[in-house]
């Protein structure tokens, strides 16, 4: 503007030019901003060549040489700011473009992803880290028994307001036991099977839930994402096979105890001698009948475990007895198969262990006849003693084929039996250690194995000493 007034008054060159020039430079500030400068220099050269031609503009420059000096000045400086600004001009328009590029990209991706989480079978829904619902696909609406409306009424408000999950027919804390808070917080998958959910009908669902924490580029937690099924079938299912196996389990028994008392007293000869092949007959189907008569148990102590109705009797117990008393039952069994079954009393008392006398010893039983079942030469070792942390630890090692160090969880999995040519000659049905397992953690004691392939194994379990209190 300074420019075109100087002009105005008798600048070096006409107005009518200099605006021409000005208009033809905004016009290549949108196509070509980078040429802006070579029309500002084209525009000193016209300015050069008018006042070589026109006498009134050589007198206006030697007459006024201030003015013409400042007039270059504010031309270059002027051509600088157009340059500067158009070039700021077109790489914010083509940052503008790539971040439009972009935008369109993240929500194609993201229409995407929900058509994706939308066509799925299973219930997902995504929270924030406040837990504040903001996903929630059709299979979840269904399962919830809402309307698409009334789910939507519930976006951005606490998840817990249409979830209600509960545990054992009690509400969970949402705080604590929630596994979309112990994914946001430890930032790791949780899975869970032993959940119900009172939906919006009033009706309780079982239902399996996995979560998993939604990060962003740091790695930080902003949310959890969560599937869930609706498994009330399968679990109606699993409770009518539990009853019927419960029931069967009652009903075989009692006539189970009874054959299996007179065969025992005719192996034992108590009611008369028998000749070598009569008692080679009755000794096999003693035998049998003893398998049969713990695998009855072991099915009633699993139908237990799953309806949660396995009670635990809980007393001080003087586990050497119970130790001894074991190896006396199975010392017969032991030497039928070649084996030294050895019961190691502690050179130190031990204290007595708090547990049920029973149970213990169906766990110390298993032990010992897996033991046998699965050692072909060597020894069996019981022993017993008093841990530094205040426990009572129980161990039957035997000098077996062993077990591999991937399988030591396994094996305490309900029907899981190790698959090797050995094993597989022994028969079992795997529920064993599954039942021990339970029967131990239930009277807050550990369970574990030790072993080497080929060497053997050592299976222990602790449980909580009795502190005597001196009066």
């Amino acid at each position: 503007m300074l420019i075109s007034v100087a002009e105005l008054f008798g600048g070096i060159t006409s107005p009518f030019i200099f605006i021409f020039f000005l208009c033809l430079g905004i016009t290549v500030f949108f196509f070509y901003p980078y040429a802006v400068p070579v029309f500002l220099v084209f525009e000193l050269a016209v300015i050069y060549i008018t006042a070589s031609i026109d006498l009134n503009q050589a007198n206006f420059i030697s007459n006024y040489p201030v003015w013409f000096r400042w007039e270059i000045i504010l031309l270059a400086t002027f051509g600088a700011l157009f340059f500067a600004i158009s070039a700021i001009y077109y790489r914010q328009g083509e940052e503008r473009d790539k971040l439009e590029e972009v935008v369109s990209k993240l929500v194609a991706e993201k229409v995407k992803g929900e058509v994706v989480l939308q066509s799925m079978s299973d219930g997902v829904f995504v929270v924030d880290r406040e837990k504040r619902l903001i996903f929630l696909n059709e299979a979840a609406e269904k399962i919830l028994k809402v309307s698409k409306e009334q789910g939507e009424h519930f976006l951005g408000h606490f998840y817990g307001n249409i979830f209600k999950l509960r545990i054992n027919n009690k509400e969970i804390d949402y705080t604590k036991d929630c596994p979309l808070q112990i994914a946001i917080a430890e930032g790791k998958s949780i899975f869970r099977d032993d959940l119900s959910l009172i939906n919006l009908s009033n009706k309780t669902l079982y239902i399996t839930l996995s979560s998993a924490p939604v990060v962003d580029a740091s790695g930080n937690a902003q949310g959890a994402v969560a599937i869930i099924r609706d498994v009330t079938k399968e679990k109606e299912i699993e409770r009518i096979q539990m009853e019927f196996v419960s029931i069967a389990s009652h009903e075989l028994l009692t006539p189970i105890t009874q054959v299996q008392g007179h065969l025992s007293m005719i192996v034992d000869e108590n009611i008369g001698e028998v000749d070598d092949t009569a008692s080679n007959i009755v000794s096999n189907a003693y035998k049998g009948i003893k398998r049969i008569a713990r695998l009855v148990r072991d099915l009633m102590n699993v139908s237990r475990i799953q309806r949660g109705s396995m009670k635990m009797n809980i007393v001080p117990v003087d586990m050497n007895s119970l130790l001894e008393n074991a190896a006396k039952d199975f010392q017969d069994e032991a030497k039928s198969n070649d084996l030294q079954l050895i019961f190691e009393k502690p050179q130190k008392p031990v204290s007595e262990a708090f547990g049920d006398p029973d149970r213990l010893g169906e766990v110390i039983n298993n032990f010992i006849g897996n033991a046998i079942k699965f050692t072909k030469k060597g020894k069996i070792v019981l022993s017993v003693s008093e841990k530094r942390d205040g426990s009572i630890e129980v161990s039957v090692q035997d000098t077996g084929i062993g077990i591999e160090k991937e399988n030591f969880d396994k094996v305490f999995d309900k029907f899981y039996q190790v698959d090797s040519s050995a094993t597989r000659e022994a028969q079992g049905t795997g529920l064993g250690l599954y039942i021990s397992k339970v029967i131990v953690e239930m009277m807050n004691g550990k369970i574990w194995v030790e072993s080497k392939l080929g060497k053997g194994s050592r299976f222990c379990f602790t449980l909580p000493k009795v502190i005597n209190k001196i009066s």
